[in-house]
């Protein structure tokens, strides 16, 4: 239990950190950004900086999104299963964090960029 509260937190924590990043650079980005890395080198990358908004912004939804879908399996709350149940949260939980994570890890490349 105390492992899934660390990484919830932390998981918070990171995408604080990435909203803050942006809006603290915000200014100082040229108004279009490279972010869309699977498409051809070139004008076909740039987005209007804005849309770095996006990248926290999916994390924090992935992380409500993994709060929530292990509550409505429908697995049954038994003694046996409880430990099923734990295992299925804190994977969740922890899947979350390393999408922060290298969310994170984008922002600080994106940003980096231009600083």
């Amino acid at each position: 239990m105390q492992r899934k509260i660390f990484f919830i937190l932390t998981n918070i924590l990171i995408i604080i950190l990435a909203f803050g990043l942006i809006s603290f650079s915000y200014f100082d980005l040229p108004p279009e950004v490279p972010m869309w890395y699977s498409r051809p080198w070139g004008e076909g990358q740039l987005a209007p900086k804005i849309f770095l908004f996006l990248i926290p912004a999916f994390s924090l939804i992935f992380l409500i999104f993994n709060l929530i879908f292990p509550k409505i399996l429908k697995i049954e709350n038994s003694e046996e299963n409880a430990r099923k149940i734990a295992f299925i949260n804190e994977s969740f939980i922890f899947v979350s964090f390393v999408v922060s994570l290298i969310n994170l890890v984008t922002v600080i490349k994106i940003v980096g960029l231009f600083l």
